[in-house]
């Protein structure tokens, strides 16, 4: 077998306790742990030491046979065993069990020897409940400290037939020269022997013998390492086993399965089984009907490994060659339910059937979710797909609900068919054994165990096996009848009545035994572990017991492992070994002995929590890497005064590719569990579920919709982890194909409003984002899927309600974040909802049954009926919808569709009263302190009120008389403004409230008129929103003007509209249209779009969210702070095309082709400047000093002062296609293909020469002498001084064409030249001389456009084709092909030749609909891969400066810096440094902090003409 196989190595000694005290001593305190660390970090092994003596006490050493089986399971299971023996094995001991035979030869030998058998036969007494039947050693006699008898050379004298019996120096040297040298070479063991009672004579010393412990320390822990080194283990095997999560899962059910199946050997009716899933005839499932402990689990396990079919890799496999079929990550339940369906209907067939087991249904807490699990379930099923449920038979309400389910009513049972197959399922009852199998069972488990029940216990049996028939009943009494002598007092009452009395006594003899506290906190552990405890686990667990070590500490050290191994043998009888999350744990056999040890020794809430407690703080420490160190250290005689430490921690939570790096998996699964259950709710929500190192484990191994669920759920930073996890889901697509891409994933999701340090490479200036994570997706308000949304609404401080078609109300609160349902009832019936309507804090519900029902959302959960009466009748109660209500002082007003009657309500009086206008009301609007009112009514009158006398005071009407929607008043302007239905507005004057309002301004809409949709107002940005299908208009309400229109896109209509919390954004929903789209005010272009969990229906917002509800009633949540920084952030109108950088790299300019040129600080992020020109910029060019900027458009010529802004010329009629800087900053160059080629001063614009030659892909030499380029195919050089083309580029082989060049800048006069033969050349001009150099292999070509050369001309970037970039090391004449992912998009190199980057395009799985574009950098010294990231938006540009950063342009107009050196620059530390997530460190919205002095214009006019 292989090592690899093995998850620790075992090393087990036979030294002696009173013998080799120094060298144990130095080995358990020097070398063990060093072992144990440099195993469990370097191979992911567990190294414990096992030694049979290390208690001090002679009763605590285990028997021989207790050692043998010891020895044999390290054997089994362990890398190893490596044995340490001693000279001296210590006084020898009787046999513990003598054959009768045997012992009878024995005394008839003594007595011809003339020895006396009486102490023969008073220590020894005849058991007839061994096989075969034995003569024992009593127990008072069983010490191993037991007297060395004079019998002793007797008994050597059976077994040596006629030698004589050979002296302690004899037995050592034939152990020493013989069995032990034969050993080691017949089993490649490592062997060592230790001496310690040499001769003093010969000069034998303490010293020396330190001396040589010393050295046998080192020997052992060298030769050690040399065999720890030699495991040969398949590291790629493992990680991909921890990533593939589908694998993990399977691998942990073949091996449960595995474990289950071979627990109980009975008969079981496997026929039955077989049948149902052979037969193609059913669309039933399987029902596995039984009692407890019956083996419903262990049968199907049985079954499962004779007709397991791989279902998750089958549907796996059929969904990726699918696209249709892939699911998004944030799929509903509803539609994973309808997914899973089509997935059972379509994809099984009959020679590929699908057989679903489900186990334990009924364990399950709550009905409800099992309920729901059968929901989910296709009636009837599939003809390809088989379903097996185990389900108790007294669970009838689940039973039932499986009769209901695969119940239909138009199919009428066979006669032959039974009650329960005609019922809508096929069923197989499991009973319990017979006595004659039990009996049969227990005689085999005695014999494998050398045991027998006499004559006469086995009337006790026969009595125990008749009162209880279970196979584990079985299992407990054979341990019972184990402890039985011949001589024992058995009666019925001897035997336990039961499982769980058997089980207790189980517990009891334990305890006897081992110990209460080692046996309580033993099995308290395995008990309270989620999944399962390694045995390694709980020996480390038990080592910091407080209970456990009080026995140890007078002795000065820790629980000893033999203590572990000797109750573990006791256990394994009732625990089950399985693989879980790539460890192998211990578990039990059945669920009834955590029962049992719950009510025994966790019955207590403290103590289940403290114990809860110490697995948490156990697996932290391991979390956090904490090296080892002794298990106990000594400070005073007192426990109290005894400080533990756990003796290693391994697995350290960390993603990595490297051998090294492992992700304890378990680990991870199990920590947030002992924290939840110990209720240590900060620490597990504040610090664990805040971790990015936790974050990159569970998203390593495939956990990712755990993770995001972990979030989603708590109590602190509710808000914050619900903003991660929706950066998660957002990109959840790329996580779970590339889990390494996680810090890029949550740097370029949150740094946009918050500060996160990056790793890798670092991100210096982080872009736009391309989106908004959701804080919050909840599931679907309805149980049922055929309804949808009748009405929402939301109060001021965020409470949601929900009205669903079917009468139900829903209530999201935030930030519990769980839809709630609203149950009332009346008359014993529940009342069924009809509207719901909102006003500040209270919400007004209005049922079917005409019941108008209140709640204040601040404070408790309580419903106030609202009386409704109007005067002249007071029986009539109005059966019309609601039509709205208005909050004020606690006074409720409210009205209805198509009613001229106000209803006056006071919420703490409970006092009703109403107002009688003359025609209907369709709005209503209140003072600021409520005493008056001003009801809109559909004939576009408004009226006023007095509340408190419910008096009409006055009334108007506008010119249009249409139907008046809204009502603002404003009391510091005293002015009330009405907008009717089409969007007209109404300004009306209240200075006295006595008389009629005056009107004093209407503006009217022009067009064609439309209704409106809905209308937003903000008072604090004096802004109000009209929203109809075919516009959106913004007023500006302190003018009352229109401010701005806006149109949806061509073919697409509005359907509703809200402002941003700054009122610099708004958010629309478009007709048929699955996103929320986000509008900038001041641009007018649709900026953001955010992505919901199904199609929205409307929007709500509060003061801090923006929220969609679908047509299901799910909601999807942002923050509305995000959403405004997102839409602000400053972007280039287009995809941005160039990007240059000063000699420092302080500041950058950006061009993307439109009228503006920008200019950015990077140490601010923001730009700091824009340069305004009057058309297109089609050139772009920054001088080398970072003085001068100069522009080409439309032909003319612009340059700018960089640090005033000044536009100081501006050329015209230079007909130029080109404009380039000359290195000295004082020339210019306007290359220009049909007319003449100017170069000019850039100080005032005078021209020097003019060059008659068009030169393309022109360059300045670095000495600003000449402009080197092509022309008609040759490579020319014209002098800058007078214009001359002068020089030629010229070679032997005259057919040689020149492909590409590039100068040098640190060799001026030289010029690198590539030749299309792939010859390289070097040209120099001043010379005139041609160097060739070497020749590229014929399948490495040069790109002109990617073709550059380093100042110091080392390395040369060649090409970018074939999914390969290629850089040519002139030094060392080699040339390093880096393969990228896909096509790679543009490639850039640094001037100094350090770093090289490219991006690429990577479909990460085959339902990719676009690639990614993936930016990777690389270090040309070494070819080694610096960093990788997947960018979130399509890139357009790409640069590498000097300083080591990388400048990507993108698309969308936005910028990202990253620095590869690994040193950020030190901008706004504050920005960071430790910020939390999404709280108040909201970057500010940056149109609130650019003054308009950043705005350079150019010269209206030019002020040089060149003719």
């Amino acid at each position: 077998m292989a090592w690899s196989v093995f998850s620790f190595i075992n090393m087990f000694t036979f030294l002696f306790c009173l013998d080799s005290v120094v060298e144990r001593k130095l080995l358990r305190e020097r070398i063990f742990p060093k072992l144990r660390d440099y195993c469990r970090h370097t191979r992911g092994l567990d190294f414990r030491v096992i030694d049979p003596f290390e208690s001090s006490d002679p009763h605590r050493w285990p028997d021989e046979c207790s050692r043998r089986q010891m020895i044999k399971e390290c054997r089994e299971s362990s890398a190893g065993p490596f044995l340490l023996v001693n000279k001296l094995y210590g006084t020898a001991r009787l046999p513990v069990q003598v054959e009768v035979s045997e012992f009878q030869l024995l005394l008839r030998q003594s007595q011809e020897a003339g020895v006396s058998s009486k102490e023969l036969e008073r220590v020894y007494r005849r058991e007839e409940n061994t096989v075969p039947p034995s003569y024992c050693l009593r127990p008072p006699h069983r010490s191993t400290e037991s007297p060395q008898y004079n019998f002793y050379p007797v008994l050597f004298f059976l077994e040596a037939d006629t030698r004589a019996a050979p002296t302690d120096e004899q037995l050592h040297s034939q152990l020493c020269d013989n069995f032990l040298p034969g050993l080691v070479t017949s089993c490649h063991h490592l062997l060592y022997t230790t001496t310690t009672l040499c001769d003093p004579c010969r000069g034998y010393s303490t010293a020396r013998r330190h001396v040589y412990a010393e050295s046998l320390c080192q020997q052992v822990n060298a030769d050690l390492m040399g065999l720890i080194d030699n495991i040969k283990t398949s590291e790629t095997k493992n990680q991909q086993q921890l990533v593939d999560v589908l694998s993990r899962e399977q691998a942990e059910r073949d091996g449960l399965c595995k474990s289950d199946g071979i627990i109980y050997k009975v008969k079981f009716p496997i026929l039955q089984v077989r049948t149902y899933v052979t037969r193609g005839d059913k669309q039933r499932p399987l029902v596995i009907l039984g009692g407890p402990c019956t083996g419903k689990t262990v049968l199907l396990a049985h079954c499962a490994q004779q007709v397991f079919y791989f279902v998750s890799r089958y549907l796996h496999k059929k969904i990726t060659q699918c696209p249709q079929c892939v699911l998004k990550p944030d799929v509903s339940l509803t539609e994973l339910r309808a997914h899973f369906r089509c997935l059972l209907s379509n994809l099984p067939s009959s020679k590929q059937p699908l057989v679903l087991i489900l186990t334990g249904l009924d364990q399950i807490q709550t009905d409800s979710h099992c309920l729901s699990i059968l929901e989910s379930l296709p009636s009837p099923l599939p003809p390809a797909v088989k379903l097996i449920l185990t389900v108790s038979t007294s669970s009838t309400q689940i039973l039932r609900a499986i009769r209901v389910h695969y119940t239909h009513p138009c199919r009428r049972p066979c006669v032959s068919e039974s009650t329960k197959q005609a019922a809508g399922y096929v069923s197989v009852q499991l009973g319990l054994a017979d006595r004659k199998e039990c009996g049969k069972l227990l005689v085999a488990l005695l014999g494998s165990s050398g045991r027998r029940v006499t004559s006469g216990q086995q009337s006790v049996v026969n009595h125990a096996l008749t009162s209880c028939g279970r196979t584990l009943y079985v299992r407990l009494l054979h341990v019972h009848a184990s402890l039985w002598r011949s001589d024992s007092d058995v009666t019925e009452s001897s035997l336990p009545v039961g499982i769980h009395a058997s089980i207790a006594a189980f517990l009891d003899h334990l305890e006897k035994k081992h110990g209460s506290s080692l046996v309580a906190h033993a099995v308290s552990y395995l008990t309270l572990s989620r999944c399962g405890l390694p045995e390694v686990d709980l020996a480390d667990l038990l080592s910091t017991g407080d209970g456990v070590l009080s026995e140890y500490v007078q002795q000065g050290v820790g629980l000893p492992q033999v203590e572990v191994e000797r109750l573990l043998l006791d256990l394994r009888r009732f625990l089950i070994t399985r693989s879980f999350a790539g460890s192998v744990v211990l578990m039990w056999m059945s669920r009834h002995f955590k029962l049992v040890v719950a009510k025994k020794y966790l019955a207590s809430e403290v103590t289940r929590r403290e114990i809860h407690s110490k697995m948490a703080d156990f697996l932290s420490h391991r979390v956090a890497g904490e090296t080892s160190e002794p298990l106990l250290v000594r400070t005073g005689s007192e426990l109290g005064e005894s400080r533990r430490r756990l003796s290693g921690y391994p697995g350290v939570i960390t993603w990595s590719f490297k051998c090294n790096g492992r992700t304890n998996l378990r680990k991870v699964i199990e920590l947030p569990y002992h924290l939840q259950q110990s209720h240590r709710w900060e620490e597990l929500e504040c610090s664990l579920l805040m971790s990015p190192e936790f974050h990159q484990a569970m998203v390593g191994v495939g956990l990712l919709q755990v993770l995001v669920t972990m979030l989603q759920e708590g109590r602190w930073f509710l808000r914050e982890r619900q903003l991660i996890a929706g950066a998660l889901m957002c990109s959840a697509h790329l996580l779970q194909h590339v889990p390494q891409q996680l810090p890029a994933v949550m740097e370029t999701n949150l740094f946009p409003y918050v500060g996160i340090s990056g790793k890798r490479l670092e991100v210096v200036l982080f872009p736009a984002p391309a989106s908004v994570p959701p804080i919050q997706s909840s599931l679907s308000a309805s149980k049922h899927t055929t309804f949808s949304v009748a009405g929402t609404s939301v109060t001021q401080n965020g409470i949601i309600a929900v009205i669903m078609d079917d009468g139900s109300a829903w209530v999201w609160r935030d930030p519990a974040g769980v839809m709630a349902e609203v149950t009332l009832s009346c008359d014993r019936e529940d009342l069924k909802f009809l509207e719901v309507k909102s006003s500040g804090h209270y919400l007004l519900f209005s049922t079917q049954c005409n019941r108008f029902l209140i709640w204040d959302v601040t404070g408790p959960e309580k419903f106030t009926q609202v009386e409704v009466r109007e005067k002249q009748n007071p029986s009539l109660i109005t059966a019309n919808k609601i039509g709205g209500f208005v909050e004020c002082q606690k006074t409720i007003f409210m009205w209805w569709k198509n009613e001229s009657y106000v209803s006056v309500y006071n919420v703490d009086t409970e006092a009703s009263s109403g107002l009688h206008c003359q025609s209907s009301v369709t709005c209503l609007s209140c003072s600021s302190g409520g005493r008056y009112v001003y009801c809109g009514h559909e004939n576009g009158t408004v009226s006023v009120f007095d509340s408190h006398s419910c008096s009409l005071l006055g009334s108007s009407s506008s010119s249009t008389h249409n139907v008046v929607t809204l009502i603002i008043v404003s009391v510091d302007r005293r002015e009330v403004a009405c907008v009717d239905m089409i969007g007209n507005v109404a300004l009306w004057d209240m200075t006295t409230q006595t008389e009629p309002l005056r009107l004093v301004k209407e503006v009217l809409i022009q067009g064609e008129p439309k209704n409106i949709l809905n209308h937003d107002y903000s008072e604090e940005v004096s802004t109000l929103l009209v929203c109809q299908s075919h516009q959106i208009t913004l007023w500006n309400t302190c003018k009352w003007e229109i401010w701005d229109q806006f149109l949806p896109p061509q073919g697409k209509s509005f359907t509703q509209a809200v402002l941003s919390q700054r009122g610099h954004l708004f958010l629309a929903l478009l007709e048929n249209c699955v996103l929320v789209l986000v509008w900038s005010i001041s641009t007018g272009e649709c900026v953001l779009s955010l992505n919901a969990s199904e199609k929205p229906c409307t929007l709500l917002k509060t003061d801090t969210d923006l929220i969609s509800v679908a047509c299901d009633g799910s909601l999807t949540v942002w923050d509305a702070r995000m959403v405004d920084a997102a839409g602000t952030a400053l972007r280039t109108s287009y995809g941005v095309q160039v990007v240059l950088v000063g000699q420092k790299g302080e500041q950058f300019y950006t061009s993307d082709g439109s009228k503006e040129v920008w200019k950015w600080s990077l140490e601010a992020g923001v730009p700091q400047a824009f340069f305004v020109h009057d058309r297109p910029v089609e050139k772009v060019r920054l001088s080398s000093d970072n003085v001068y900027l100069v522009t080409l458009s439309a032909e003319d010529i612009y340059v700018w002062q960089t640090e005033t802004g000044q536009n100081s010329l501006r050329i015209s009629d230079s007909r130029a296609t080109d404009v380039l800087i000359a290195p000295n900053n004082n020339l210019g160059v306007s290359v220009s293909m049909q007319g003449l080629s100017r170069v000019w001063r850039l100080t005032h614009g005078s021209i020097v020469c003019t060059i008659h030659l068009y030169l393309s892909s022109a360059k300045v030499s670095p000495e600003s002498t000449f402009l080197i380029g092509f022309h008609n195919g040759d490579l020319l050089a014209a002098n800058l001084w007078c214009g001359a083309v002068n020089k030629r580029f010229s070679c032997v082989d005259t057919s040689e064409r020149v492909v590409a060049f590039h100068t040098i800048s640190e060799q001026p006069d030289y010029v690198v030249v590539m030749a299309a033969s792939g010859t390289v050349f070097t040209w120099n001009i001043s010379e005139e001389t041609v160097y060739k150099h070497f020749r590229l292999p014929f399948m490495i070509h040069c790109q002109l456009s990617d073709f550059q050369v380093s100042s110091d001309a080392s390395y040369a970037l060649l090409s970018t084709d074939n999914n390969t970039v290629k850089v040519l090391d002139l030094c060392q004449l080699r040339v390093y092909s880096f393969k990228a992912p896909g096509p790679v998009v543009t490639a850039a190199m640094d001037k100094c030749g350090r770093l090289a980057a490219y991006i690429s395009l990577e479909n990460i799985c085959l339902s990719d609909q676009q690639a990614w574009h993936v930016l990777t950098v690389v270090r040309l010294s070494d070819g080694q891969r610096v960093g990788s990231v997947h960018l979130a938006k399509t890139s357009s540009s790409l640069i590498v400066c000097q300083q080591q950063c990388v400048y990507v342009g993108f698309q969308d107009g936005s910028v990202c810096v990253f620095s590869a050196s690994g040193k950020m620059m030190d901008r706004e530390k504050t920005l960071r440094e430790n910020e939390n997530v999404s709280g108040d460190e909201v970057k500010q919205c940056p149109c609130d902090s650019l003054p308009l002095s950043f705005v350079h214009v150019s010269l209206h006019r030019p002020n040089i003409i060149w003719t």
